[in-house]
């Protein structure tokens, strides 16, 4: 640690970059964002006519604001001007850039208050004894330089630090001149990520814009220039892409010898993410590689994956695709990279993305498998250009080699040994959900699968069940009916999902929703039944207009075949849900002004519909009312809206947070 504040600290003396660091892990969710924009407009777009230059030159007043925040310890950063019709840099206020001048350094300034909104970790955004900054502005070459205090007061050890975005407290004020005779077009005022060289009094010194945290791991960005129109230009606003330091793949680890089966190739043509399915013993470590066939040209991307609760993540490895580190959310399976200099690179045909080691469950039986899935609907692949490619995501698993003991109805992606398995009759027509009747052995482990039939289109739903309180459950699989995946609660048996983006999705006759997999009794007799039920009364499934489905809830059970030498009572104890919140809770109309967290279309309750209805205002979908927009705002660690807002209504609806774990904190 010594050695890294001794070398940044250099590096902000000499006012050109940070330190270098390997890209890790970085802790926080999202990127660090900064934006320009035009202080007496709050414009990321200025224009400056013809006329406007006629009567001299143009000073422009700009202010640089952070929009999203991570935390973090420093960051040096180097900016430019550049004619986004003739790809012509300006790098400084040099001679090589007629157009844009500072007259002196005050009009490149660190003078701010910024420095008022930031805090260390106990999340008072208050400024704490001993958390001084060095801030560094040099304008004759557009570099500025910010990183908190080496030690503390106390000397104790350096911390990130954080900030809460505000308008009123910029990071940086820019003030520059247009010359009369710049040229009409479009130009922009940026963060230049690609390596630079700086030249002053005959010295040389090069750098590249990064930020670290206090750990020296370097933290993506992205930026939204200022934009300045020239003439008769045509009025753009651009947003770049995350910034990252391209750092070479180190070679992948050796797999252990465990035998790998491909999914069958997906006919046509087309670019496919495979998660691999392998094979591994019971307590061992076994490795998972995600590949990439017919890739066309990267830029960037963000993946998100969910694997089965009874693994565990070991570790990950990184591929030899492309070229640069990612950043890697072990907690939620999320890897996102991109090029360093924002260009396509191509990956060879069954090239390695990444490879995911988990450890499997000592207790693991032969036929057991444990499926690791894409969240397709959250994951997104872009070219240089910014356009999303089209990828087909086959999906995983660990398989346990050997011929199950039990068996359960097959979902789509497991294959069981054989056991009877009984079907309710479906009612004709309408939409069913149906909880399968299977057979099971006293002691075994019996799979349940839960179906779906006749869906007419669902972007959200509620499940509430109950089984027999002599079952134990082991685990629950992820089934094949939807895209992405859902929160659970084992304890409740609260099933909560909905689409990424709030959409309809529509299930094929038959998908399997989820299965359960329960432990029977090893007392259980010939003749035995255990039931597992929907508790109808508190289930809730809607459309993507937020108009609940009218449901057909078929329960199911376990049946111990043989006859009964005993004649057990016709009703069996069932475990109830806890009286917490449920996920059909209503509260009392809230008054004109008041906030209910979570409540995002304002009727008095929070239900699975608000997340949909989030999700939809995500993405572009659909509008909220500026109530609704604040009752959103859930979750405690960031003021702006997005898919974390979503996840904590979700986790709410599952029962696994309280009413009063949703929003605020951070204000």
């Amino acid at each position: 640690m010594k050695k890294f504040i001794s070398a940044l600290t250099s590096v902000c003396i000499a006012a050109t970059s940070l330190v270098g660091a390997t890209m890790t892990t970085v802790t926080a969710a999202g990127e660090l964002e900064f934006t320009f924009k035009e202080r007496s407009t709050s414009s990321t777009t200025f224009n400056i006519s013809a006329a406007d230059l006629a009567a001299g030159d143009v000073t422009v007043d700009c202010d640089v604001i952070i929009t999203n925040y991570v935390p973090t310890y420093g960051f040096g950063l180097k900016m430019d001007f550049e004619n986004t019709d003739t790809n012509t840099i300006y790098d400084a206020s040099t001679a090589e850039n007629p157009y844009f001048a500072f007259t002196d350094k005050t009009q490149f300034d660190k003078t701010g208050p910024f420095t008022d909104v930031w805090g260390v970790e106990d999340g008072t955004y208050e400024p704490q004894p001993g958390l001084s900054a060095t801030k560094i502005a040099n304008y004759s070459m557009m570099n500025f330089v910010w990183r908190t205090a080496a030690t503390l007061d106390d000397d104790s050890t350096p911390t990130n630090a954080y900030f809460i975005p505000d308008t009123t407290n910029p990071l940086l004020n820019i003030s520059f001149t247009v010359a009369s005779d710049t040229p009409a077009g479009t130009y922009i005022l940026d963060i230049k990520t690609e390596p630079y060289t700086n030249t002053t009094g005959g010295a040389v010194s090069t750098g590249q814009s990064k930020i670290n945290n206090v750990d020296g791991e370097v933290v993506p960005f992205k930026t939204v220039p200022l934009t300045i129109v020239v003439g008769d230009a045509a009025t753009t606003t651009t947003t770049k892409a995350p910034a990252t330091t391209t750092t070479a793949a180190p070679a992948t680890t050796a797999a252990p010898a465990t035998s790998t089966t491909k999914s069958a190739p997906v006919v046509g043509e087309g670019i496919v993410y495979e998660i691999a399915t392998v094979e591994g013993e019971a307590g061992a470590d076994v490795d998972v590689p995600i590949t990439i066939k017919g890739d066309t040209g990267t830029a960037g991307m963000v993946l998100e994956m969910s694997a089965d609760s009874n693994l565990k993540l070991k570790r990950r490895l990184n591929g030899d695709a492309y070229e640069g580190a990612p950043t890697w959310n072990k907690d939620t399976l999320t890897y996102v990279w991109n090029a360093g200099d924002g260009r396509n690179l191509v990956a060879a045909d069954g090239a390695v993305l990444t490879t995911l080691k988990f450890t499997v469950p000592a207790d693991a039986q032969p036929g057991d498998e444990y499926p690791i899935s894409f969240r397709s609907d959250l994951c997104k692949v872009i070219d240089q250009e910014g356009v999303q490619l089209d990828i087909t995501y086959v999906d995983g698993m660990i398989k346990i080699p050997g011929e199950a003991t039990t068996t359960t109805a097959a979902p789509a992606t497991t294959t069981k040994a054989p056991t009877t398995t009984t079907k309710s009759e479906a009612p004709v027509g309408g939409v069913v959900y149906e909880i399968a009747t299977v057979e099971g052995e006293a002691g075994a482990d019996v799979d349940v699968p839960i179906t779906i039939k006749g869906d007419t289109g669902t972007a959200g739903m509620v499940l509430e069940m109950s089984a027999d309180s002599n079952l134990k459950l082991k685990r629950r699989l992820n089934g094949d009916a939807y895209e992405g995946a859902p929160t659970w609660n084992k304890d409740t048996l609260t099933y909560v999902w909905n689409a990424g983006d709030g959409r309809n999705l529509v299930a094929a006759d038959g998908a399997v929703l989820t299965t359960l997999k329960f432990t029977v009794p090893a007392d259980a007799q010939p003749g035995d039944e255990y039931p597992i039920s929907f508790r109808s009364d508190l289930c809730k499934v809607i459309d993507q207009e937020g108009v609940e489905l009218n449901i057909t809830y078929v329960d199911g059970k376990i049946v111990i075949p043989g006859t009964a030498t005993t004649t057990k009572a016709p009703a069996t104890t069932t475990s109830e849900a806890p009286a917490t919140t449920t996920s059909t809770q209503t509260t009392t109309t809230a008054p004109v002004g008041t906030v209910l967290y979570g409540d995002t279309n304002v009727d008095g309750r929070v239900s699975i519909a608000d997340a949909v209805l989030l999700n939809k205002y995500l993405a572009g979908k659909a509008e909220m009312t500026e109530q609704g927009k604040i009752n959103a705002d859930c979750d405690k660690h960031s003021t702006e809206l997005n898919l974390d807002d979503t996840t904590m209504i979700l986790k709410f609806l599952a029962q696994l947070i309280e009413q009063s774990d949703l929003g605020a904190e951070v204000a």
